[in-house]
């Protein structure tokens, strides 16, 4: 799963076949966790155009600076 925000955390729209051959999941895998993610809202998905895209605010979530 962190292959996969690692990819999306670009903001830009990715296809799932894309994001299958970088992380190296199977077809089955990647449509698990796409559907994790996109049920708790960490992503948004384009049905007609098979692809997905991080939501801009778990993007800024995941890339801010922790401070002590």
């Amino acid at each position: 799963m962190a292959e996969v925000l690692e990819i999306l955390n670009d903001g830009h729209w990715h296809s799932i076949d894309d994001i299958r051959a970088k992380t190296y999941l199977s077809a089955k895998q990647s449509k698990k966790v796409i559907e994790f993610l996109n049920a708790y809202e960490f992503v948004a998905v384009d049905q007609k155009q098979n692809r997905v895209k991080i939501k801009e605010t778990v993007r800024k979530f995941l890339t801010q600076k922790v401070t002590s």
